[in-house]
């Protein structure tokens, strides 16, 4: 090959390759204006939570509704700023979260910067995970905030069969609607009035027949 020929390969390979730098600083370009739609200027509240169990991020809404700073949130213990009597379960639900391909959903008290719970719901689906060789390292969780609905407290329920209406009008046995609320897992048993009403009418059925 002439030098000629050379330096016109080398020219078209230069050219590609300023064509391959220009497509991934406008891929990047891309990814950085969803970022900023999606996690920055959204009023939906987001954090995002690596697999040490410290907080990684935590967008503008959050920290303006929570009334933290980003130094009070950043690199702390997520489960922190979670009510007590609800971190059993955030936290089981985090570490399945990092295995499994849904996230199940769940209602948790959240400590504010002046002390206050605020109640938010982190629906069920896909939470984004952050992959590092191929491994998930964090998880960016998006929560509603249902404080300040009054209707907060009442859960409509069954006058008769003590079935619970949910928001989409399904009703659910007690059991199944706390467990899709809370992750709350039932054991049966009988209290000691309807093992004596039970017993009772079982008795009168043997001594009649």
């Amino acid at each position: 090959m002439s030098d000629q020929q050379e330096n016109q390969a080398l020219r078209q390979r230069v050219t590609e390759l300023e064509h391959e730098i220009k497509e991934m600083r406008d891929l990047v370009a891309h990814y950085e204006e969803r970022f900023r739609l999606h996690f920055v200027e959204t009023s939906t509240l987001s954090m995002v939570i690596g697999n040490h169990g410290l907080v990684v991020d935590a967008n503008p809404a959050l920290l303006s509704l929570l009334g933290y700073t980003r130094d009070d949130l950043i690199g702390k213990p997520a489960f922190d700023f979670v009510a007590p009597h609800h971190r059993s379960l955030a936290q089981e639900r985090v570490l399945l979260d990092f295995s499994a391909p849904v996230h199940q959903g769940m209602i948790l008290d959240i400590i504010a910067a002046n002390g206050d719970l605020r109640r938010f719901v982190f629906p069920k689906g896909i939470a984004p995970k952050v992959m590092r060789d191929g491994q998930p390292v964090a998880i960016c969780y998006s929560a509603i905030d249902i404080s300040d609905h009054d209707h907060r407290d009442l859960v409509p329920i069954c006058s008769i069969c003590k079935a619970i209406r949910d928001a989409a009008g399904r009703w659910h046995s007690v059991e199944s609607y706390l467990h899709s609320q809370t992750g709350v897992e039932f054991t049966h048993g009988i209290c000691p009035p309807c093992l004596e009403s039970f017993c009772e009418s079982h008795t009168t059925t043997d001594v009649k027949s």
